[in-house]
């Protein structure tokens, strides 16, 4: 048998009929429901996530600093921090259930998911990688009115600082990365879909994708918030005055639960079967 023949025997025997119209069936599915996504994005999605850009920033007319959560902290007090803090815990807590019910549900149902993991840590990644994208995209925009003072305010000029805008360099990297991750992910996706032959796979895909989400936002937001009460410390050595006692509640907080971490894999490590456990 010649090579051509063999290539085709064997994708035959990947791509079966009974798969291609499940693969099918599933973009269909995703192409009609497009429109909603869309719609809800626009309407929905970005407004919440303009809303949270602008309180991260200060704004005097213009934009201007990258301020954290200063306005926060101004309106509530250092409360926010610790509700920063809670809610980056409340995100890795929803990272360890989902690893949970899916670690059950393998060994209920005799299954070996973890090809799904791959897929689901690009579609994550292309999530944070079209946020950071969007950070980047925006100011772009927000800074064309700026730029237009003191000149003729024409439409030829106008479009121009538009395109300028998707094309700084800054933004169009951004938006490479974000691209190729988000096609790497589709052909991974569909990939894995294909030599994964067990029911619910698309399902099992996107509880990896909501895991990793849910992992990385807990951790980032937790990191963030360790970082600006570390700032906070510094600030009251430098001026010998008190940092109030949310940052401490942090603190204290931290360290409690990594104690009680620490105790819990101490006392299950007699029990484990493996060494390295």
């Amino acid at each position: 048998m010649n090579r051509p023949a063999a290539l085709r025997n064997k994708l035959s025997s990947i791509i079966t009929p009974r798969k291609f119209r499940f693969l099918k069936e599933s973009l269909t599915g995703y192409l009609f429901v497009a429109p909603a996504l869309i719609l809800i994005f626009m309407f929905g999605i970005f407004p919440v996530g303009f809303a949270l850009y602008v309180s991260l920033q200060k704004w005097r007319i213009v934009r201007t600093d990258f301020v954290g959560f200063a306005n926060y902290v101004r309106a509530i007090g250092n409360v926010t921090y610790v509700v920063a803090f809670f809610l980056g815990l409340f995100l890795l807590w929803n990272f360890y259930q989902i690893l949970k019910e899916i670690i059950e549900q393998a060994k209920e149902n005799d299954q070996q998911p973890w090809l799904m993991a791959l897929p689901g840590v690009l579609h994550a990644l292309s999530a944070y990688s079209f946020i950071r994208y969007f950070w980047y995209q925006l100011p772009e925009f927000l800074d064309i009115a700026g730029k237009l003072r003191g000149l003729d305010k024409t439409r030829d000029l106008f479009l121009r600082l538009i395109r300028a805008a998707f094309y700084a360099p800054a933004v169009y990297r951004a938006w490479q990365f974000f691209f190729w991750i988000f096609l790497s992910s589709v052909i991974i996706s569909i990939i894995a879909l294909v030599l994964y032959k067990k029911p619910r796979a698309s399902q099992i895909q996107a509880r990896f994708s909501l895991m990793w989400l849910a992992l990385g936002s807990g951790l980032g937001l937790i990191w963030f918030t360790i970082q600006q009460i570390s700032q906070i410390y510094s600030a009251a050595l430098e001026t010998n005055t008190d940092p109030g006692i949310w940052p401490q509640v942090i603190v204290v907080t931290a360290g409690f639960i990594l104690l009680i971490g620490g105790w819990l894999f101490w006392s299950r490590a007699p029990k484990a079967k493996q060494t390295w456990k």
